[in-house]
């Protein structure tokens, strides 16, 4: 009887804690937790930031809770490729032939063929250039405005 009891004390108390923790991480990151909310409710979930589930909810926990720089550089495209290779981690990749601030920098050989060009801050902008390649100046500016969305601010990051 004893242990039956004690038992669900000690859930009671783990559940008072991890309930205090979801509500400190809703009253704190607001935002964070609307976005996280939307998601889960896409999935129809509820979503558990304090115990994170799904892979959705263990990214926002790192955000919000794992401060290592470590995390930073493996959560940039380019950065987790220069990470790599200074550990000497020889993975095959597709090769990056150019990175830049400026779409306007960008060589006139890319303009057509067997690339892909793609913005390394979202997941959804990439173009394709061996079909139905874009004539320069449209190209330049869909990525130019494609770089000028800053998707930190939205996605709370």
């Amino acid at each position: 009887m004893m242990k039956g009891t004690l038992a669900i004390l000690e859930g009671t108390v783990a559940a008072i804690v991890f309930a205090i923790a979801e509500l400190w991480i809703i009253a704190s990151h607001p935002q964070t937790y609307r976005q996280t909310w939307q998601r889960a409710r896409e999935q129809g979930r509820f979503p558990f930031l304090a115990f994170p589930k799904t892979m959705n909810e263990k990214f926002t926990w790192r955000k919000l809770f794992d401060h290592s720089p470590i995390f930073t550089r493996i959560s940039d495209k380019l950065e987790l490729r220069r990470w790599l290779e200074e550990t000497g981690l020889d993975l095959k990749m597709t090769p990056v032939l150019w990175a830049s601030f400026s779409p306007r920098s960008l060589p006139a050989e890319f303009m057509q063929g067997d690339f892909m060009i793609k913005a390394n801050h979202d997941s959804g902008s990439a173009w394709p250039m061996w079909k139905d390649p874009p004539d320069n100046e449209a190209l330049v500016a869909d990525l130019e405005q494609a770089l000028a969305r800053d998707y930190s601010r939205m996605s709370a990051e």
